[in-house]
């Protein structure tokens, strides 16, 4: 089992359209995940990983601002492939990984 915490730093864009340039964006945010580790096999085993990280998305023109509440949740499973055994002094897994992002 372990831990994460940081910082996210976004960068923000121009919309133009027909009645204006705006600009729009997530806010920087903290981020923190938990990871928890399975052996399944002797030479696979899995890590399960929880990413949350906060941000608020906004979009601006000249002095108009509007932004909603917001922030991002990632779910993550690695498979890891061991070349060695377990017992190895070296270990160098390959893996396979798959996201599920859902943003709220």
């Amino acid at each position: 089992m372990g831990g994460a915490i940081g910082y996210g730093v976004y960068r923000d864009v121009s919309v133009i359209s027909p009645g204006g340039t705006a600009t729009a964006g997530i806010r920087n945010g903290f981020a923190t995940g938990v990871v928890f580790c399975e052996n399944l096999f002797e030479h696979v085993s899995g890590e399960m990983r929880y990413t949350y990280q906060d941000g608020d998305p906004f979009i601006s023109m000249g002095t108009v601002r509007g932004n909603i509440q917001g922030q991002s949740h990632a779910f993550n499973y690695d498979v890891l492939f061991h070349a060695r055994p377990r017992s190895g002094r070296s270990l160098t897994p390959r893996r396979v990984s798959g996201c599920i992002t859902a943003r709220a």
